[in-house]
């Protein structure tokens, strides 16, 4: 994202594997190629890197499924890990363009992003294929990112900003920890697993109008309202940091059996079919945001959002009669992704810098209100086959349910965030003309959250029910 004038808009290693990431080449143009005639001026940028990951470690089988020849009691988790063996498995080149345009006190922005992985598609994976939709997100992609015009004008002698496209909105002050006021921009996910990544490729700008005014010399306001909404691109199945089956391009069911059911292919009676989507709607995200800047330089910012998820939540239908007594019930059945709507958020943040040391500090507090959580989805799953087997409504936290009957897959909850970042930056270091030391913090409280033993919410490596007597009836390992 570019500024416009008066408004300077401020995972994961695998368990048990190790990735290592070589930026080969990275060519930045040390001068963007700029060009005017007479008010109109305008500059070209271009990023070219080329990078390439190895694996240089065994599959831990404690998280590959029985089935599948590990220990691990789910084989709705590994197609990733199986797929990639130990050498090269990412070989990119990428190319990130940008253009600014300037006439008079109007402007327009646009950001490009491609990039090519030799391994993805030039090679099969070992295991499970790549879909086409897995490798339009990690072996070939192309896409317009940010799109947007924008104008300033005084107003009253107070300035007004305006931009209107696609774009990122950056309120808050948090650096590395989600979940805070950064959550009302959607992220691909498959970006930043690119080797020689920038966050700027990651975040994804969305349809919105945006405006700032400067109330004072010491307040200003801005507020939003988001057109389209759009969501999180997590890693799809099979691709090499997927860590889940069910949710990301390429998923199409589900595998019971605790891992003892093999899913490639799965065999008739032992898996859940994936259902159709339910996307947010378009329109009615909105925020509002209150800028103070007081006598010695620190900003305070308050602010309100209301938007629809990101994230994927994965909810289910029980099969239908038909289903079971043709024998296989859950053929019948569904699991569902959708997406939550109207989350709201309050939060407050701060930006100083600590006297003349050099270092920037910078803090947010944020709690939202009605923040789906994601119900364990074994506990789904067993709720599902209910009406099959009722003696399962005794042993999950669901109940037991009907045919044909949805079962949700979160709670809403209210949940409380704070963050602190300290930000130190050191010239003529090793030769750099820069280095930039940062290191943050965050506490995280969910709101009245139920025990594990009333309800369990989504967690890696649960991959059975949280009720002892589930496994002491036999129904699981």
């Amino acid at each position: 994202m570019t500024d416009t004038p008066r408004n300077k808009t401020s995972r994961m290693s695998r368990l048990s594997l190790l990735s290592i990431a070589v930026t080969a080449l990275t060519a930045s143009p040390a001068q963007a190629f700029t060009f005017s005639s007479g008010d109109l001026q305008g500059s070209l940028d271009t990023t070219i890197s080329y990078g390439a990951r190895w694996r240089v470690q065994d599959r831990d089988q404690s998280i590959i499924g029985k089935a599948n020849g590990g220990t691990a009691n789910s084989v709705n988790g590994d197609d990733g890990n199986l797929n990639y063996d130990k050498g090269l498995v990412a070989n990119v080149l990428k190319i990130t363009p940008e253009l600014e345009l300037r006439y008079k006190n109007y402007g327009a922005f646009f950001r490009g992003y491609y990039f090519y992985d030799f391994e993805v598609m030039g090679n099969d994976t070992a295991r499970t294929p790549l879909s086409e939709a897995a490798k339009d997100q990690v072996g070939e992609k192309g896409e317009l990112l940010d799109a947007y015009v924008w104008g300033s004008w005084d107003v009253n002698n107070k300035p007004l900003d305006v931009r209107l496209g696609n774009q990122v909105i950056n309120w808050g002050e948090s650096t590395f920890i989600q979940g805070g006021m950064s959550s009302i921009n959607p992220v691909n996910v498959n970006s930043l697993r690119v080797p020689g990544a920038e966050l700027r490729e990651a975040i994804k700008p969305v349809p919105r109008i945006w405006a700032s005014l400067g109330a004072t010399d010491k307040v200003s306001v801005e507020g939003f309202y988001q057109t389209n909404w759009k969501k999180t691109i997590i890693d799809p199945v099979g691709s090499y940091f997927s860590t889940s089956d069910l949710a990301g391009d390429g998923a199409e069911k589900v595998v019971l059996g605790f891992g003892s059911y093999p899913d490639n292919p799965a065999l008739p009676g032992t898996a859940v079919p994936k259902g159709s989507t339910r996307e947010a709607k378009n329109g009615g995200e909105y925020g509002l945001a209150i800028n103070y800047l007081t006598e010695n330089a620190t900003e305070f910012g308050f602010y309100f959002v209301n938007y629809h998820s990101r994230l994927p939540i994965i909810s289910a239908m029980t099969g239908s009669i038909a289903g079971a007594l043709a024998g296989d019930y859950p053929a019948s059945a569904r699991y569902f992704i959708e997406y939550p709507e109207n989350i709201k958020i309050i939060g407050t943040s701060f930006n100083t810098a600590i006297g003349t040391s050099g270092i920037s500090w910078q803090g947010e507090l944020t709690y939202k209100i009605d923040s789906p959580l994601q119900i364990d989805d074994t506990e789904l799953l067993l709720a599902a086959l209910t009406p099959v087997s009722p003696a399962l409504g005794a042993i999950n936290q669901l109940g037991t349910f009907g045919f044909g009957q949805e079962i949700s897959g979160y709670k809403r909850l209210d949940v409380a965030q704070i963050q602190s970042t300290v930000t130190q930056v050191f010239s003529n270091i090793m030769g750099a003309n820069q280095l930039a030391v940062v290191g943050e913090v965050g506490f995280t409280q969910v709101i009245d959250m139920p025990s594990y033993q009333e309800l369990r919410f989504e967690g890696p490596g649960t991959y059975t029910s949280g009720n002892p007597f589930a496994t002491a009836a036999g129904v699981q390992p």
